[in-house]
């Protein structure tokens, strides 16, 4: 599966990237379903189904500047959840989503299976939108669009867990249809949302360890924990060389956390929660996306990084023909893989919080953090409205670690890279 943007892991991002772009004429008229009303509850909204096709003399998209795009406005509610479904057998769907200002709020490439995208939107505010229908892989040919009103978002509230004297518990339960759909997107700020998950709400102090496991025999088991505000902090898919899912989470802040238990292929099934919480024990933001690890045996050309007094760095480089390909892949372990990247090990101190930005003005900058064994803690792909990459990392101890600098276009040019203590 190829994912086009990704949340901090660390301390990760719900938010959907922001891209300032101005609009193509509308196309594809005479296609069915465009420019659909809805007031301002929702209930007047009709499915939407455009069997459309794109053609080479279709204008270009202004993202994938290479693939011809189709533009199709609708006028959504604020406080609704609008699945956008594009499928195709002839090209690698891609779905994109502009408000009224041309800035993009959300995008997806294989979201909806095999090479389908979904998206599961909803809406800042009541307005006009375009949907924007593409191809990744700049081919043309039929696709089906449809636009379905999916209800309310759920709200982020979840079944308090009961601890024992020793600060553990264990649930048995099952995912099943009709549960509530999870709020929460992950990557992307789409992946998992909308299946069924199952939530629960646990205390921490600050500087109080847990230790989370989700397995099942059933489905591929996703774990998601955010603060009582719904921000993620960790979150975890496979874990361990199988499909279940283990985070390790130091709480930074005292209050109420929320456990996401839900499925990547958005599949149901019997499962077994597992909570330990330790008070002071160091645990560490490790809910890393399925711990992978670079190849072995690979040499990394790896720089290293010197912080000053004051713990920042900033480094100005180039990405360029020649410079060693990324070993680490992210997601399903091939995402970025073999994309051009500079590697950079710096030496952090545990239990401080630092920022790394990376800014390029020529490439979609994404940032990738490791241990030392080369297993991802963080990563992020656009930040902050733009298309560079921020990490805020909390060192669970001291230590050298990686941080990889590449793009998610395989484009090349200068970058800056920038580390500081927050």
């Amino acid at each position: 599966m190829k994912l086009r943007q990704w949340s901090i892991i660390a301390t990760p991002l719900v938010a959907l990237v922001a891209l300032g772009i101005g609009f193509a004429p509308p196309a594809g008229a005479g296609e069915k379903g465009e420019d659909k009303k809805i007031d301002k509850k929702g209930g007047d909204f009709k499915p939407i189904k455009i069997d459309g096709n794109l053609a080479d003399n279709d204008p270009k998209d202004k993202k994938l500047t290479e693939s011809p795009a189709k533009i199709h406005k609708v006028k959504l509610t604020q406080g609704r959840n609008y699945e956008i479904r594009l499928n195709s057998d002839d090209f690698d769907a891609f779905l994109r989503i502009e408000d009224g200002d041309g800035k993009e709020l959300a995008f997806d490439d294989d979201s909806g299976g095999g090479l389908n995208s979904r998206l599961l939107f909803s809406p800042p505010k009541t307005g006009e939108y375009a949907v924007i229908a593409t191809s990744l892989d700049s081919k043309t040919g039929k696709f089906l669009l449809t636009i379905n009103d999916k209800g309310a978002p759920a709200k982020l509230a979840g079944k308090k867990l009961q601890l024992n004297e020793q600060g553990g518990a264990t649930v048995t339960d099952k995912l099943a249809e009709g549960d509530t759909p999870n709020p929460i997107g992950i990557f992307n700020g789409q992946v998992t949302k909308g299946h069924p998950c199952k939530i629960y709400a646990v205390e921490l102090k600050a500087g109080t360890g847990i230790q989370i496991n989700l397995d099942s025999d059933d489905f591929d088991a996703v774990l998601i924990v955010t603060d009582a505000k719904g921000k993620v902090v960790a979150f975890n898919d496979d874990a361990n060389g199988t499909l279940n899912s283990e985070i390790k989470y130091r709480a930074a802040n005292a209050g109420a956390y929320n456990i996401i238990a839900t499925s990547l292929n958005n599949a149901v099934g019997d499962y077994t929660l597992k909570v330990q919480v330790k008070a002071g024990e160091k645990g560490g933001d490790k809910g890393g996306d399925k711990g992978e690890k670079g190849e072995k045996g690979v040499k990394v050309n790896a720089r290293k990084l010197v912080l000053n007094k004051q713990g920042g760095a900033t480094v100005t480089d180039k990405l360029a023909e020649g410079d060693t390909p990324n070993q680490v892949g992210i997601l399903n372990g091939e995402i970025l893989k073999g994309h051009t990247c500079k590697v950079y090990t710096v030496e952090l101190k545990g239990d401080k919080n630092y920022v790394i930005n990376l800014d390029s003005d020529d490439f979609d900058a994404v940032l990738v953090l490791t241990d030392g064994n080369r297993k991802v803690l963080a990563f992020n792909d656009d930040a902050n409205g733009t298309l560079n990459s921020e990490i805020t990392f909390r060192a669970p101890e001291d230590g050298m670690y990686q941080i990889i600098a590449t793009s998610l276009d395989k484009k090349l040019g200068e970058y800056t890279l920038k580390v500081r203590l927050k």
